[in-house]
C-alpha cells in the first residue's frame, strides 16, 4: 500500500503530518527511491508533538539507517528541517 498522507491531520500541536510525510518520502525517495517509502501507518496514533517525536525517534530514524546502511550524514540530510 503506499503511503496516503491525507489520511493524516494537518495539525498536531501545529505539526501538518500530511506535509511532513510528504516531503520525508520526497526526500527518500531523492536519495534512494520510491520504493523505500515511509507510511503514514506509523503516523496514525499521533496526538502530540511529543507522539511524533518519539515515532520519529524509535521508528523512523533507525528505519532511515537502516536504509541509508548506518550513515548518519545521510540520515540526518534527510530529516534535517523536516518541520518538527
Amino acid at each position: 500500500m503506499m503511503p496516503r498522507p491525507e489520511l493524516l491531520s494537518d495539525n498536531v500541536d501545529g505539526v501538518n503530518l500530511q506535509a511532513v510525510l510528504t516531503e520525508l518520502n520526497a526526500r527518500i525517495e531523492k536519495f534512494l527511491d520510491g520504493d523505500h517509502a515511509i507510511g503514514h501507518a506509523y503516523f496514525i496514533g499521533c496526538r502530540s508533538r511529543a507522539d511524533v517525536e518519539n515515532i520519529f525517534r524509535r521508528k523512523i530514524r533507525p528505519l532511515l539507517q537502516e536504509y541509508f546502511y548506518e550513515d548518519g550524514v545521510r540520515v540526518d540530510e534527510v530529516l534535517e528541517g523536516i518541520g518538527l
